[in-house]
């Protein structure tokens, strides 16, 4: 899903034409594929959140239906705290 939500994300930042009906589709794909991992283990996949929270405030700032159940600010502040309890070595 992270490669798959990479790739969508590539598109959508790619486009010469970013308001285009397919780049707000590739951008909404991109959402749901990060999305999977991520709701699937918040602690181990926080890539995939900071990612998800990225692009949920890209869709926001161009007024895009937001995706259900979706909180960005809530995601980041939940990756920002698994990170934290993390001792620094493990990181990455």
């Amino acid at each position: 899903h992270g490669l798959v939500g990479r790739a969508y994300k590539q598109i959508y930042f790619d486009t010469g034409d970013r308001d285009a009906p397919f780049a707000h589709a590739a951008l909404g794909r991109a959402i749901a594929a990060y999305r999977v991992p991520y709701a699937a283990d918040p602690v181990a996949n926080t890539w995939h959140g900071v990612n998800l929270v990225a692009l949920l405030h890209r869709a926001r700032a161009l007024a895009l239906p937001e995706a259900d159940g979706l909180d960005a600010d809530a995601i980041a502040t939940q990756v920002i705290a698994t990170l934290e309890a993390r001792p620094p070595a493990a990181r990455g």
